[in-house]
């Protein structure tokens, strides 16, 4: 319980005073605890500020992180169910690393039922979206399944922004 009130301490000071994110960050990358209790905070459903932990964490890791890594599979499995930004910052979390096999089924069906609901922000659903393009690059026969999913049903509600991302991804 301490850890909880430590780690929704440090981000009402973020939310203060934004110049206090790189104290953060060098805070948890400094200190294992903070680190782990900022995860695990970043997890919640029930934490408004869950999804500002997550995103703070982004900051905070490097490619094929050994912190994040360990916990890939609870990241995986804390995305359902999520509000939709912080579905986005659970998922960019999980960019910087390499999947095992097993998670990367369970990621990639987590990121088509987001890009499938259409009510999603388009944020999370192109976010969601490049997950599976990672992860279809790796297994080709998924492709096709990505093709179906850019069909107009699906892209229609997307921001022109969104939209221009996904056809730049799509090129690739």
């Amino acid at each position: 319980m301490i850890e909880k009130e430590k780690t929704t301490s440090l981000l009402m000071e973020l939310f203060r005073d934004k110049t206090q994110k790189q104290l953060i960050i060098n805070k948890l990358n400094n200190d294992k605890e903070s680190f782990k209790a900022f995860l695990s905070f970043s997890l919640l459903s029930n934490e408004p500020l869950a999804w500002r932990a997550a995103w703070v964490l982004r900051s905070c890791l490097t490619k094929n992180d050994e912190r994040i890594s360990a916990e890939a599979i609870r990241i995986t499995k804390a995305i359902r169910g999520k509000e939709d930004g912080h579905q986005r910052e659970l998922i960019k979390n999980l960019e910087l690393i390499e999947l095992e096999e097993s998670f990367e089924g369970f990621l990639f069906d987590e990121c088509m039922s987001i890009w499938e609901n259409l009510s999603k922000k388009p944020s999370t659903r192109i976010t969601a979206f490049k997950a599976m393009h990672r992860i279809a690059k790796k297994y080709p026969e998924l492709e096709h399944d990505l093709e179906l999913l850019t069909e107009e049903h699906y892209t229609e509600s997307l921001t022109p922004g969104v939209a221009a991302t996904l056809r730049i991804l799509l090129k690739k």
